[in-house]
């Protein structure tokens, strides 16, 4: 699914109406995504912090699985209510559409077929800006996990380096999986710790 600008801007509104609190955000991440939104999403502020994650977002194609999963998690909220409406109406055009060409196939009518395409270069562009996201939490990650000790840190920091190091893999991985360079960085692995 992809979003226009004022779309991905509404979401963005509607998240901070249905998660007002960087504690709301982090939970509905973990628990409803299975993400540390501390590895995935950074910001000061609220509206930084929700920008941040509706990147992520965009750049790892989970948009639909985000206003599903806000959605159910806050069924109360207008806001997300009718955003979720709006993109479902957008949605439903769309499964006609495809229904139609379905159709057309199965009657045997000449249907153009696109030839697939690279990546558009928004989304290579947010892929890279979020694996570069992803390697400063982790440098900050292990300068923390430093100071304390490695076998002395505590288990948020320990995590939280096993994400970064995840979210950086499943970056590479698409940048890849699309044909573009994703440079190692030796930071991105490391031999003692267990996964």
């Amino acid at each position: 699914m992809k979003l226009t600008g004022s779309e991905l801007q509404q979401l963005q509104q509607a998240m901070m109406s249905a998660f007002p609190t960087r504690a709301a955000l982090e939970q509905f991440a973990l628990f409803q995504l299975g993400e540390n939104l501390n590895a995935i999403a950074g910001g000061d502020t609220l509206g930084d912090l929700v920008f941040s994650f509706m990147r992520w977002t965009v750049a790892t194609g989970r948009i639909e699985e985000v206003i599903r999963e806000a959605q159910a998690a806050n069924p109360g909220n207008p806001d997300l209510h009718a955003f979720a409406q709006q993109i479902l109406a957008k949605t439903n055009r769309q499964a006609r559409r495809d229904d139609s060409i379905a159709g057309k196939l199965a009657a045997g009518d000449h249907v153009p077929v696109s030839r697939s395409s690279p990546p558009d270069p928004e989304a290579v562009d947010n892929q890279q800006k979020l694996l570069a996201t992803h390697r400063q939490t982790l440098a900050f990650l292990l300068q923390q996990r430093a100071a304390y000790g490695s076998a002395s840190a505590p288990v948020s920091i320990l995590n939280g380096v096993l994400e970064a190091r995840r979210g950086i893999e499943r970056c590479k991985a698409v940048l890849r999986s699309w044909g573009l360079a994703a440079e190692d960085d030796p930071s991105d692995s490391d031999e003692l710790d267990v996964q």
